[in-house]
């Protein structure tokens, strides 16, 4: 009986934490299906590298919203909490722009026309999330781009 109680308890911490792993990648799904262009059928390899840096600013607005409430006179924060906020997102930015330095940052393809009709049709739904396709795009993509184009403009 009590193996059967923690069995319980052990199947149910580890639904909880799939649901929030999944809850985390919807979030990041939305924010990318938010901001692609209405009118692109599908992305360029430069223009997902643009995305994903548009993607690390979007804690700005929050950021300094911390910093304009810390220098307001008279105010009584909750220092304790400032704090943990704004090192949370330190910490999550960093994170993810070490992945993206290193092994690459997962995203839904959207540099393929047929996921991206997928990804605009999606409804937010997590047991649909999984027919979207991702794809790790990684920084030093840019460099290679970059190399491409001055070598096929002459620049180089």
């Amino acid at each position: 009986m009590i193996r059967n109680a923690h069995r319980k308890d052990r199947v149910d911490r580890k639904k909880s934490e799939r649901t929030a792993i999944l809850q985390s990648l919807a979030d990041k799904v939305q924010w990318f299906k938010d901001h692609i262009k209405p009118e692109e059928k599908n992305c360029s390899i430069q223009d997902v590298h643009n995305l994903i840096n548009v993607y690390f600013k979007r804690f700005d607005a929050e950021l300094e919203q911390l910093r304009i409430g810390e220098k307001i006179k008279g105010r009584q924060q909750q220092a304790g909490a400032k704090f943990s906020r704004e090192n949370n997102i330190k910490m999550i930015l960093e994170r993810e722009r070490q992945v993206y330095e290193s092994s690459g940052f997962e995203i839904p393809d959207v540099t393929s026309g047929g996921n991206v009709k997928l990804l605009r049709a999606w409804n937010g739904n997590l047991d649909h999330l999984p027919k979207i396709k991702l794809k790790r795009f990684c920084s030093s993509e840019v460099a290679t781009l970059e190399k491409t184009d001055n070598i096929t403009t002459g620049d180089a």
